[in-house]
């Protein structure tokens, strides 16, 4: 006779639920032990003893705070479409909006981030204020991460960080943080610039200054310029000709040097400006293994 599939999931749950019982084990002593794994650091077995507790009290009062335990543990372990997972199983979702929406960002999803903050925004007025923060950061992120400078880029992060109403500004000192994105304090370069400033060459490269590469390109162009135009001189057309050949590489390489070199000057620009926010300002979700809870945190 074959046994029904569902059927030996009853018997497995009963086995189980029998051994549990034969050791005497209850869900504080369970959950007590998946916690002490957590805060010991050893996140694989915490993330096994909280299924257990699930597992065997699917129904306790603290079931809702493993399951956040649970997605932080992921969280915390890369795995964040599991960590996703865990986030929306929740009941209570006003607990975890941001660490979604951290979540997405590390998923490398996060347009849908701000979505779902501005969905949140709308949904409970009391959390809008830190959605629209929380929206502003992801929007700086992505700034920092693209090659070119647009003023747009930081102008929408601005325009939700002036929605956020007076009273939160001024309690989360972010009057500092305005001014410096209504006129962002670093300089840019043009890449068309510098790739027309290289018909010189070591022109581009002085423009993003870079000025021992400047000195080099300018040297070594017009050393094979020079050598090029005496084998013509002398008639040695088939030498000059390779010398141009050659020499036409490695100007043009020069250009693009020099066009490389402003996306590299822009990066850095970025990069250190947006540094400087946030050495500033910090945003950040605190977890509690102890409990469901969540806390933010500014500092200027």
């Amino acid at each position: 006779m074959i046994v029904p599939k569902y059927l030996w999931i009853l018997i497995f749950w009963v086995g189980c639920s029998l051994t549990s019982w034969a050791h005497g084990l209850n869900a504080e002593q369970q959950f007590e032990f998946a916690r002490a794994c957590y805060q010991a650091g050893d996140l694989k077995q915490a993330v096994y003893e909280y299924k257990r507790f699930l597992f065997f009290f699917p129904q306790d009062q603290k079931s809702t705070c493993a399951v956040y335990n649970l997605a932080m543990l992921y969280f915390n372990l890369g795995q964040f479409n599991k960590a996703l997972e865990y986030f929306n199983k929740l009941k209570q979702p006003q607990q975890t909006h941001f660490m979604i929406a951290r979540t997405l960002k590390k998923l490398k999803r996060p347009w849908e981030a701000v979505d779902y903050l501005e969905q949140v925004a709308t949904s409970d007025p009391e959390l809008k204020d830190q959605a629209f923060l929380t929206i502003a950061w992801l929007l700086l992120d992505q700034a920092a991460e693209k090659q070119t400078y647009h003023p747009a880029d930081f102008s929408r992060a601005y325009n939700y960080l002036t929605a956020i109403s007076v009273s939160n500004r001024k309690e989360w000192h972010l009057t500092a943080l305005l001014s410096s994105l209504d006129k962002p304090d670093f300089n840019s370069k043009n890449p068309v610039t510098a790739g027309l400033l290289s018909v010189l060459p070591g022109g581009g490269y002085l423009y993003t200054g870079r000025y021992h590469d400047a000195l080099i390109a300018f040297l070594f162009n017009a050393g094979w310029m020079l050598a090029a135009g005496m084998s013509f001189d002398q008639q040695n057309h088939a030498l000059g000709g390779l010398i141009c050949l050659v020499g036409t590489g490695f100007y043009s390489g020069s250009i693009y040097g020099s066009v490389n070199s402003a996306y590299k000057f822009n990066r850095q620009a970025k990069h250190t400006f947006m540094k400087q926010l946030k050495a500033n300002t910090h945003f950040f979700v605190s977890h509690n293994p102890d409990e469901l809870c969540w806390g933010m945190s500014f500092q200027f």
